[in-house]
């Protein structure tokens, strides 16, 4: 596996700030095995889903996440607890703990 640059995580976190369109494929890259490990427990996921798991991931708190999309920081929210039943992650669990994690 090859080893992750800081170089290309800040590449990729300044991606997700500009909520450039090649984040995601660019996070893809980076992190080959993340969509078929999340995939693997649920294939409902959808590709927003996906974006929204990676964003978790890079640790993006739902404030920020809100600002990069353009969206209330309630309708963050919604999509994160949707994520988690899909997921099943359980509300005890820290959702970025999880992540970090897979």
């Amino acid at each position: 596996m090859k080893q992750l640059e800081p170089q290309d995580l800040s590449n990729i976190i300044e991606l997700a700030k500009s909520n450039d369109k090649s984040f995601y494929l660019k996070f893809s890259e980076l992190y080959p095995k993340f969509n078929q490990q999340l995939l693997a427990l649920n294939q409902q996921l959808t590709p927003r889903d996906l974006e929204y798991c990676a964003l978790i991931k890079l640790n993006f708190d739902t404030k920020e996440i809100a600002q990069i999309k353009n969206m209330s920081i309630g309708s963050v929210e919604s999509r994160k607890y949707r994520i988690r039943k899909k997921l099943d992650i359980g509300t005890q669990e820290n959702m970025y703990v999880w992540f970090i994690n897979l």
